[in-house]
């Protein structure tokens, strides 16, 4: 290249300090116009990183996908794009679950401390029913960038009642598109569902196509044909029994002949006549799925000007120098027999190309661009920019002075491990034409896990050591997370780890099919990641838009403005913030733009603060509050592969984590052994819409739903009470010193003012229960501080059934008891049985939001997500001669979020292995936190008590 400017940067690590990527400049010719503009735009487009200091995020968990009433563990590492140094910048992690349609489940956030964050998330019944579900984690600060920064991770949840059935399906598809569907029913212990009516049914979509009356035979199989129509949108089967009790939903996936997505790109972006190009293909199944077929390359004659045939996951390239007003067209070989023809993209007559080599041993990065003749001109300037985590790593200003080809190589020390974007562009700065290609220095850390001992039993305490050097060998302070999972029933999330996602997915748009086959560490691995880097799209981590208008959070706030009803900001307003549970008073004043923030809270479960503002003269009329409330943006999940609901072609390691799940479940409920008794079921029960009722809508003891309550008129919530709750009474509390046992004081306490309600010891009971009444999820003491008797009197006597849509009392064990799990009533199945049995009204209003409240100027009910606390991982301890009586029967063995190793790179975990003799996984991964990651899985053995101790 002549008169070219080189400007590279390079990343120095030095403990906590990674360098912004220094500038140096060396000119083989005088500087000129081109070359200014070159270092203006490469030291502009470094500015915007060093201000927007976007942020990678990554989540391992325990387990790659779970059952109904599971717990999710997580542990969050949140990173510095440029440098992956632990981020410092937020304090908060959002995480969104979504199901199917994108329909949000539950939303969660988490407190970060410097950079990493762990957690829990109960996969309740109520909440999670069996399906797909999509998890999203980011920061409020990676708003500001594309949604494709986010942390996806989409999960299956199982599910087996006695009306499930598992699916054993079949299905073939011929060119007319007939349909042939072997579907065999069984329980979850694969005795047949034999000889039983079935209505089965077929929709294109949400319409139905056919509709048939089928029995099954003495091994539970039916096996039908249908014909579907071209084009079908998501196909499926739906088989009902006779009763209408058991239901299920069988895609219809066949990849069939023609339903073969085949796209064409040719490398930089656009076919030039007369250019010699790398052609990369990526062919997708109607699953989503890769699918390898071969092919031809044809001219418009006829003619065969080149062949291809995939190298992995149906993706693959060839060359072709295509020529100026020619088309050409694929013949695709898609089975034995036939043939699809597709057409590639235009040939342009004028324009560059750029082609770049990147074998695996070479220590540069061969670097072509080529242009047209009508191009190649001395006056003509370009840029080639190379760009790595979002920073510019190399740029050259050049011309074609001596013909339209240009050759050079660079060297990949200039550049980190992961990514390289490289850019041809104009001199004014607009591409031309762009390329992928991977950097593996082999940088990443060490991590070894040396058990304790070289044989394990059962119910053994077990110790592993973890080891973790750098790439030099050197050992390493971090900071790890552990997952131990039993191989009979976790198939062990191998497509993904930290570093998949840091140095290939992260910066890739689009789903990647098994990534961590790319790091094999052989060519032909190699040579499947640069095609994949031909065919996939990438992520840009430059801000969204020109301002930044989501800040970081630093930690949980709650923040709004005070205004009058013209919306002029009130300023030195004092506002006060009150919480019954945990106790908390807060005061401050609003600044001039009548703001305000409160910070420093306590640890709070329940998150419900009542604010009260004034006048700076202490005046309470013509005073408003508007509330910062965080509103998530938008979910949009990553298209995945067609997803195969989990009890249809279901592998022996799935079945056998439902299994367990069921037995685990018969131990809880009835530890002492014997015989379950199975549920009542009741039909066409009354539901509440929007009911926060921790049981889920209509599973209560009484329920008076909206129907009820629009014939009760105009009845107060007394009369309501009195009428439909049996036994529904005031009366007074057992024993004069009841209320002040300690037990119950823990429970209802607030500033030592506690329900003795002027002297008294009066309350509203259900028979002899004190009632706990609930609006819209929230406690009615935790709404009203000092909340008495009196004050209770006058709220039942204040609303009548035209404020609400529902009333359910949870009055029995089986369904007060997930009352008593949450939050303050934590202690209290500890207490006493006439202490412990509460009755809990949960009352749902038609706006929510607890409604009810009175539009007291200068007063607002808040009720923010509160941050959700970690729990500490439930890991048994055992003892030989232990006679247990119940099996352990965990899929998630031990779960270690935050394992910090010393300066000899070395950390110790503890756990006992369970009561069978099963094979482990063991996953570990983290950072050293100088922006090194490293990830490990290795197996651990535990053999028969006897067959381990014979070993030793």
């Amino acid at each position: 290249m002549k008169k070219h400017l080189y400007l590279y940067r390079y990343v120095l690590s030095c403990l906590v300090v990674f360098s912004l990527l220094c500038v140096h400049i060396r000119a083989f010719a005088q500087a000129t116009p081109s070359q200014s503009r070159l270092v203006t735009l490469t030291a502009h487009s470094d500015s915007v990183a060093k201000i927007s200091q976007a942020e990678k995020l990554y989540l391992q968990t325990d387990k790659p996908d779970y059952v109904t009433g599971d717990t999710l563990w997580f542990k969050a590492y949140i990173f510095n794009a440029p440098t992956f140094l632990l981020s410092a910048q937020s304090g908060i992690l959002h995480i969104d679950i979504a199901a199917d349609s994108n329909r949000v489940v539950k939303q969660y956030i988490f407190a970060v401390a410097r950079g990493v964050a762990w957690g829990d998330i109960p996969l309740n019944e109520k909440d999670f029913t069996p399906g797909e579900y999509t998890l999203r984690a980011y920061t409020n600060w990676m708003r500001n960038f594309p949604a494709e920064v986010f942390f996806y991770k989409h999960f299956r949840v199982a599910g087996y009642g006695e009306n499930s059935w598992l699916i054993n399906s079949q299905i073939g598809i011929n060119p007319a598109n007939n349909v042939r569907a072997r579907l065999q029913l069984t329980d979850i212990n694969k005795s047949p569902f034999a000889d039983s009516l079935l209505q089965l049914k077929v929709f294109n979509g949400k319409r139905a196509l056919y509709k048939q009356s089928v029995k099954t035979d003495h091994t539970g199989l039916v096996d039908v044909n249908f014909l579907l129509p071209d084009k079908a949108v998501n196909p499926q089967i739906q088989v009902e029994n006779e009763d209408k009790t058991r239901k299920a939903i069988v895609p219809v996936t066949t990849n069939a002949t023609g339903d073969v997505d085949l796209q064409f790109m040719p490398e930089g972006g656009a076919f030039v006549g007369g250019l010699h190009n790398l052609v990369g293909f990526k062919a997708l199944g109607e699953d989503g799925r890769g699918r390898d077929v071969t092919g031809v390359i044809v001219d418009r004659s006829g003619k065969q000007v080149a062949s291809f045939a995939p190298a992995h996951k149906g993706m693959g390239s060839f060359e072709l120098t295509p020529q100026a007003g020619e088309t050409y067209t694929a013949s695709v070989n898609l089975s034995p027999g036939i043939t699809k023809n597709y057409t590639l993209p235009p040939v342009t007559a004028s324009g560059t190309s750029l082609h770049l080599e990147n074998p695996m041993e070479s220590d540069s990065v061969g670097v072509t661009i080529s242009c047209t003749a009508d191009l190649a001109r001395p006056g003509n300037q370009y840029f080639l920019i190379a760009k790595a985590r979002g920073l510019v790593c190399y740029a050259a200003a050049f011309s074609f002075e001596k013909g339209n080809v240009i050759r050079h190589r660079i060297a990949k020390s200039l550049f980190p491990s992961g990514i390289t974007h490289f850019i041809l562009a104009t001199s004014g700065g607009q591409p031309l034409n762009e390329r992928l290609v991977f950097i593996d220095h082999y940088d990443g850390l060490h991590i070894n896990i040396e058990p304790g001992q070289a044989f394990y039993a059962t119910k053994d305490s077990i110790a592993l050591q973890l080891n973790v050097t750098n790439a030099a060998g050197q050992p390493v302070s971090g900071n790890f997370s552990l997952a131990v999972t039993d191989d009979t029933q976790v198939r062990a999330d191998t497509p993904n780890n930290i570093v998949t996602r840091m140095l290939l997915t992260s910066d890739l748009k689009g789903y990647v099919e098994d990534a961590a086959w790319y790091f094999k560490n052989d060519t032909t691995a190699w040579k499947a990641l640069d095609n994949l880097l031909l065919t996939q799209g990438w992520v840009s981590y430059e801000p969204a838009g020109k301002t930044m208008p989501f800040a970081a959070e630093k930690e949980y706030t709650v923040s709004g403005k005070v205004d009058n009803v013209f919306g002029s900001a009130l300023k030195r307003s004092p506002v006060i913030l009150l919480s019954k549970s945990p106790a908390i008073v807060m005061d401050t004043v609003t600044d001039n733009y009548g703001k305000f923030i409160f910070n420093g809270f306590p640890r709070v479960d329940t998150a419900v603060f009542i604010l009260q503002a004034r006048t700076k003269h202490g005046k309470s009329f013509n005073v408003n509050i508007d509330m910062d409330e965080f509103v998530p943006p938008l979910f949009t999940a990553p298209v995945y592969p067609l997803a195969i609901p989990w009890y249809v072609n279901t592998d022996t390691t799935r079945i056998n984590q439902v299994k367990s799940n069921i037995r685990m479940r018969e131990q809880e409920y009835n530890p002492g052994g014997g015989k379950m008794l199975k549920e009542v079921k009741i039909t066409a029960k009354k539901t509440v819409k929007g009911s926060e009722n921790l049981n889920g809508p209509g599973n209560a003891d009484i329920v008076v739903d909206e129907k009820e309550l629009e014939a009760a008129g105009k009845k107060t919530f007394f009369q309501l009470f009195e009428e439909k709750i049996k036994g529904f009474r005031e009366s007074s509390f057992p024993t004069p010193n009841w209320l002040n046992r300690k037990d119950f004081r823990e429970v209802t306490e607030f500033e030592n003012n506690y329900i003795t309600h002027g002297g008294g010891s009066g309350w509203y009971f259900i028979y002899d229960r004190p009632v706990i009444l609930i609006i819209d999820g929230i406690d009615i003491d935790d709404l009203f501080p000092k909340f008495t008797f009196g004050d209770f009197k006058l709220y039942l006597k204040s609303h009548s059934a035209e404020d609400i849509k529902g009333i359910e009392v949870n009055i029995s064990p089986q369904y007060y008891s997930n009352y008593l799990r949450r939050g303050k009533w934590m202690m209290a199945p500890v207490m006493e049985r006439s202490v412990r049995e509460f009755a809990f009204i949960e009352v749902t209003t038609r706006y929510g939001h607890s409604a009810l409240i009175k539009n007291t100027p200068g007063t607002f009910l808040f009720k923010p997500l509160a941050l959700s606390w970690p729990r500490q991982f439930y890991k048994p301890k055992y003892k030989l001669n232990d006679t247990l009586r119940m099996a352990d029967l965990r899929p998630t063995i031990d779960w270690e979020p935050n394992i910090n190793t010393d300066t000899a790179g070395k950390a110790t975990v503890t756990f006992y292995a369970g009561t069978e003799p099963r094979t482990y996984t063991i996953i570990a991964e983290g950072t050293d936190l100088n922006g090194n990651l490293g990830t490990v899985r290795r197996k651990l053995v535990i053999n028969k008590r006897n067959t381990a101790e014979k070993s030793k």
